[in-house]
């Protein structure tokens, strides 16, 4: 099916099955997290929702349940179209590994307020609680673009002394603030055409790179510090490598000697200060530093500039910490700096604060009760009593795609296939596209009567569950459940109140999907059916669901020229033609050899002529542009 994650191998290994899929850029927890903006208008969020829907439709026809349905089980390609994944079956051990998409967060974040206690004991060591906000974060331990990220606690101008200042970081600055200094920040901020003071990350890939240079292979140090491997030119010592970088620490220097020693020619180990003996005993007294009552009463501080308020809003022009955005809002974005707090991060607890034990206790409940969006909540998975969660069947496999075997031989068909192709396919346009009142009254009739319907089984309802939430939180850009309102939940069935926030039309479709009673929520082939989906979603659906069915480009671009030429984006319209758009360019975004230019020309013009002024300057002409210097290059 087009919407489900493509199994491209198999390979068993110590008794386990491991599955292999195609990498993905995104998923719907890292368009939401690094750049909502990506995920575009009210169409094109009902469009993302469509294809996840029809993927689960597709699997609850073969009797097979999700059981895990959160934004990061849908995974969105380069062409933004979903795949679903991250099934929660009975029946297999689930290993998913994929180096460009984030792992599952959904049992950290449940997690977050109980570590976060246990933390503001000190019950839990400081480097874990700050593993832990790094996974929040989305950041990921060994990706080189986006790693795990830890606050220098020393200058390595002496070894520290826990008796005074000497030795160690000021962690009320960001390392960024503390190499440049206030007053090129304060130069910066006044004369950047967008006002910023810091124009990096906190931890840089190139960084990263030469803090681990020992460690990684050549051709990496090649591609990302510079092209000609010259080894003299790296840092030797500890002292040197954090008076050359801007850039924070790596979770290494606390934990792993290792990252110390070469393994190239001509590039010596990292050499330790003269205080620790060797790499070992330097880690020793490194990660003292970093559990010490000293860092203890400061790393709140850290963590404000890193992952918290200092991020964003007047703190951050105070603490001269206002990032420079490196790509426009609409971008989508794997990777950023995610602030996961809107309050300054309260103080470890200790004896030495100048508040009194009922002041830091009210001032961590009041700091849990603002972070309760970090623990998220998507449903209780149920477990199906008659086994149906498994590949074994009774039910033959449904075909994926109605006109599949026409689409196996799209570049062998004469006009005669791709006229009875265009006839499977239907399209059609929405007469009330613009007209809420309309839509609202369509929405409030189809929730009556699918409250009359024939009851779905559990385990299908759970995912429906799963599917209400999805749908509230891609709208209100925020989880529509938490630990505390999930309690609530499960206790008296009481729906949050953010659930007002909502657009009534979204709201109603929510609360059908999150009734108490399971026999009132719709399948996923009635959520389909409903108003909410309008005839210009499922036309875009029906046009992109058999576009992502062919695998080369050279095969799509065919196939949207000759629908082109069946005058499908006109029978179906400016918005659906729209939702099209993005895909069919990306085939010629980019151009290759064997570019078809009269396909080309025919794709180009039928959009042209369909698309409103704005969205063809928007979609059209970057398009054009790449085309144009390509031939003249």
């Amino acid at each position: 099916h087009p919407c489900i994650a493509p199994l491209t191998g198999a390979f068993l290994g110590n008794e386990t099955l491991y599955l292999v899929f195609p990498p993905a850029p995104y998923t719907l927890r890292s368009l939401l997290h690094f750049s909502p903006g990506a995920l575009g208008d009210d169409w094109q969020l009902r469009f993302f929702l469509y294809q996840i829907i029809a993927g689960l439709a597709h699997c609850h026809k073969l009797e097979v349940f999700h059981g895990n349905i959160n934004p990061s089980s849908v995974l969105i390609t380069s062409s933004m179209w979903c795949w679903l994944t991250g099934f929660a079956t009975t029946s297999i051990r689930r290993e998913v590994f994929n180096p460009t998409t984030e792992t599952s967060l959904v049992e950290d974040e449940l997690e977050w307020r109980s570590q976060f206690k246990k933390w503001f004991r000190g019950e839990l060591s400081n480097f874990d609680y700050l593993l832990l906000l790094n996974r929040l974060a989305g950041r990921r331990w060994g990706d080189r673009c986006f790693h795990t990220v830890m606050p220098w606690v020393i200058d390595f101008t002496a070894k520290p002394d826990q008796e005074n200042d000497t030795g160690w970081r000021d962690l009320t600055k960001s390392k960024w603030r503390l190499a440049k200094g206030d007053e090129q920040l304060d130069f910066t901020y006044a004369t950047a055409e967008i006002p910023h003071h810091v124009s990096d990350e906190c931890l840089s890939e190139l960084a990263v790179c030469i803090y681990k240079a020992r460690r990684l292979p050549l051709l990496v140090l090649r591609r990302v510090v510079r092209s000609v491997y010259e080894p003299n030119e790296y840092p030797v010592n500890m002292q040197r490598l954090y008076h050359w970088t801007p850039d924070e620490c790596i979770p290494e220097f606390y934990s792993d000697p290792e990252v110390f020693r070469s393994i190239h020619h001509g590039m010596g180990d990292l050499a330790v200060p003269s205080w620790a003996e060797d790499p070992e005993d330097f880690i020793r007294l490194h990660r003292s530093a970093l559990e010490s009552d000293r860092v203890s009463r400061q790393l709140h501080e850290w963590i404000d500039l890193t992952f918290g308020y200092k991020l964003s809003g007047e703190a951050a022009v105070l603490a001269k910490n206002v990032t420079l955005s490196t790509t426009a809002p609409s971008m989508p974005r794997s990777s950023g700096r995610r602030q996961l707090f809107s309050k300054p991060h309260p103080m470890r607890m200790t004896s030495s604060s100048k508040k009194n034990l009922l002041e830091q206790l009210e001032e961590s409940a009041s700091f849990c009760s603002s972070g309760r969006s970090l623990s998220p909540w998507y449903g209780v998975p149920v477990p199906d009593p008659e086994g149906h969660n498994s590949t074994n069947s009774d039910h033959p496999p449904v075909a994926s795609n109605a006109c599949e075997a026409i689409l196996r031989n799209v570049a062998e068909s004469d006009e005669k296939v791709w006229s009875e192709l265009f006839q499977k396919l239907h399209f059609e346009q929405d007469d009330d596209v613009d007209d809420e009142n309309v839509s609202y009254q369509r929405l409030v009739a189809w929730q009556r009567e699918v409250s009359v319907l024939k009851p779905i089984r559990e385990s299908e309802a759970a995912d429906i569950f799963g599917i209400g939430c999805l749908v509230a939180e891609i709208f209100l850009q925020k989880p529509l459940f938490d630990s505390t309102s999930a309690a609530v939940w499960l206790e008296r069935k009481s729906l949050p109140g953010t659930l007002n926030q909502l657009p009534p039309h979204v709201r109603i479709v929510v609360e059908t999907t999150l009734a108490a009673d399971i026999k009132r929520r719709p399948s996923a082939e009635k959520l389909l059916e409903s108003p909410f989906f309008p005839p210009v979603v499922r036309s875009a659906y029906t046009f992109l669901s058999s576009f992502h069915f062919l695998a080369s480009n050279h095969d799509r671009l065919f196939y949207a020229a000759k629908m082109a030429q069946q005058s499908a984006f006109a029978l179906m319209g400016p918005v659906a033609s729209e939702l099209c758009a993005p895909a069919c360019l990306s085939v010629i975004a980019h151009p290759y050899n064997d570019l078809d230019p009269m396909a080309v020309i025919i794709l180009l013009k039928s959009l042209l002529q369909v698309l409103k002024q704005q969205a063809s300057r928007r979609l059209l002409l970057p398009v054009v542009q790449s085309i144009l210097q390509v031939s003249l290059n």
